[in-house]
């Protein structure tokens, strides 16, 4: 037999293995569920068919037709001076989550909806009369 040689190729010793970090996706935050929301580009309060006079009317009923379908709600309001915004608070968190993912990303009037929950406390400051 032959003797094992300490610099022969096939065994020497291996290298160290050196640990390969795995990347992590990074975490999605999901915005804290709520009772209440806003609707953001429903409309565009410059056009001409936001100034008509039963133009905040007609947006509540419509916008309210297609809301009750996921749950019942308390308080809706059209902000005629703001940039657009529509406001709900539901009776219930599960109807304002359904609401929430099939509205979000929506078109509406040739717009795309974006939806945020909108803190109970803050939306009852904002509308005292929602409570």
């Amino acid at each position: 037999m032959q003797k094992l040689q300490r610099d022969d190729p096939i065994m020497s010793p291996m290298p160290p293995v050196v640990p390969v970090p795995i990347p992590i996706p990074p975490v999605i935050q999901y915005p804290q569920s709520s009772t209440c929301m806003l609707l953001k580009n429903m409309f565009d309060p410059a056009s001409e068919e936001a100034k008509e006079p039963t133009f905040e009317h007609d947006l509540r009923e419509d916008v309210m037709e297609e809301v009750t379908k996921f749950g019942s709600v308390r308080h809706v309001c059209v902000e005629k001076l703001g940039p657009g915004f529509v406001y709900l608070k539901f009776t219930s968190l599960d109807g304002a989550e359904r609401a929430f993912r099939a509205l979000n990303g929506r078109w509406f009037g040739g717009k795309m909806i974006a939806v945020e929950f909108v803190p109970e406390p803050l939306y009852n400051a904002k509308f005292p009369m929602a409570r």
